[in-house]
């Protein structure tokens, strides 16, 4: 039974049907997520009963097994990340503005505002930011550009320092081996340079404008130097990196740490560029140790 005594994250761990509940009142569940259930539910001026009475409806229609996601194997949590919420932000990604900007804008502020807007239609506060290579770069820049609303941060083989490019010497056709070879450049591993992946990048670059914008936004990457305005992120950020990493070196890892003032840093040996890609499981042990250590 739920009572106001309780706190919010204790709900939606034991309970992750309730996690719809709060988001429909907007009740924080994650950074603010220590707070009593009737302290926050005045911090919001709304009636506690009236929550702990949905909260109870949607238990009720709640399946009669559900997965303690907090005890599960992490192969288990994988998949089911992966297959819930991968899916939807694959859903989403033909909205955002990836590789579509006008000439002379930056991608890099398309991406940041695209961010923001998700963050606030779905009606969340406070996050954990999470961005392999460019996605660490445009988590850096959110964070810097929406510090309140950033609580830590989890970067991977992040660009915002120095990164190993292709905006240079890119043919004006690129054959299946020139697409092979800067892929391979990716991972320690080859057997990850499936067929599979050389024709999704290959449909990806085939189209004129999408090849000239992705060289284009490299380029803004590549300008987008943040070793200055490191110092003025104040949230924990969690590092990442793969011991042989080629595009993002161990040197610029540890460049980052000196910079950040709250950085931890972490590698995973025999591991590139994309470690959540390359190696998860190590990946997923090192995250959730990371949320747990600066959030629970």
């Amino acid at each position: 039974m739920t009572t106001a005594e309780r706190t919010v994250r204790d709900i939606a761990l034991e309970q992750p049907n309730s996690i719809r509940v709060f988001e429909s009142f907007g009740i924080d569940y994650c950074c603010g997520g220590r707070k009593p259930l009737a302290e926050a539910c005045e911090a919001g001026h709304h009636s506690v009963d009236e929550v702990i009475a949905a909260l109870e409806a949607a238990s009720g229609a709640a399946a009669t097994t559900t997965i303690d996601w907090a005890q599960a194997p992490l192969e288990q949590l994988i998949k089911h990340i992966v297959a819930k919420h991968h899916a939807y932000v694959k859903a989403e990604l033909p909205r955002l503005a990836v590789f579509d900007f006008p000439p002379g804008k930056c991608g890099l502020e398309n991406l940041c505002d695209d961010l923001v807007r998700l963050l606030d239609e779905q009606g969340f506060g406070r996050v954990v930011l999470g961005g392999n290579s460019l996605g660490g770069h445009v988590a850096l820049l959110t964070a810097l550009k929406i510090p309140e609303r950033v609580a830590g941060l989890v970067l991977t083989g992040s660009s915002g320092l120095f990164e190993r490019g292709f905006e240079r010497g890119v043919p004006r056709r690129p054959d299946r081996e020139w697409i092979r070879r800067k892929v391979s450049e990716v991972f320690f591993d080859k057997t990850h340079v499936t067929d599979a992946l050389l024709d999704e990048v290959s449909e990806t670059i085939s189209d004129t404008r999408t090849a000239v914008n992705i060289v284009r936004l490299a380029r803004a990457v590549k300008r987008s130097n943040l070793r200055d305005r490191l110092s003025h992120i104040r949230c924990p950020v969690t590092l990442v990196w793969g011991s042989e990493d080629q595009i993002t070196p161990p040197e610029v890892a540890h460049e980052f740490a000196c910079h950040l003032p709250l950085a931890e840093l972490h590698f995973i040996e025999r591991c590139g560029h994309a470690p959540p890609i390359e190696r998860p499981a190590e990946f997923a042990r090192i995250f959730r140790a990371s949320l747990e250590q600066q959030f629970v």
